[in-house]
């Protein structure tokens, strides 16, 4: 026998080998593909917000005509230091967030016009760059101020 003849001999061999291993015996574990994904790291800047909840109290007992005289009631009392007066007509969790910096020396900014069922009205302090974003929305009751978002730019 030739060595060329002896070549395809054994490759013969091998392929009809290899072809009758995969004939579905069981005998062979079967196969299994293992990848690794690198997680993607990104990383940015931005302005840090704490989000609290208050503790589970009476919600609003009077509901307002319009959200501007919601608003108005509330960062009243807010201004006067009364929290029991702007739990009145408002969310105990607007009325905790709303707590958290002092009324006075907040000015009106600036509201939209409430056309869907919620309004929001924004104040700032020029003296110590606070901003306070107030929402009133409606209810059965009648318009409620439910979020207050406060912010001090340092």
């Amino acid at each position: 026998m030739t060595a060329r003849r002896l070549a395809v001999l054994v490759v013969a061999a091998a392929l009809l080998a290899a072809c009758h291993s995969g004939s579905g015996d069981g005998a062979d574990p079967p196969s299994s593909t293992t990848s690794t994904t690198a997680a993607k790291t990104t990383t940015s800047s931005a302005t840090t917000r704490t989000t609290t909840t208050a503790k589970p109290g009476a919600g609003p007992t009077q509901g307002f005509a319009s959200a501007k005289a919601a608003i108005d009631h509330f960062v009243a009392a807010w201004q006067a230091g009364d929290e029991a007066g702007a739990q009145v007509g408002a969310s105990a969790i607007a009325v905790h967030n709303v707590f958290t910096q002092p009324g006075p020396g907040f000015a009106l900014y600036g509201c939209d016009t409430g056309e869907f069922a919620t309004s929001t009205c924004n104040y700032r302090n020029r003296a110590t760059n606070g901003y306070a974003s107030i929402t009133a929305e409606k209810a059965p009751i009648g318009w409620i101020v439910t979020e207050v978002y406060m912010t001090i730019d340092n």
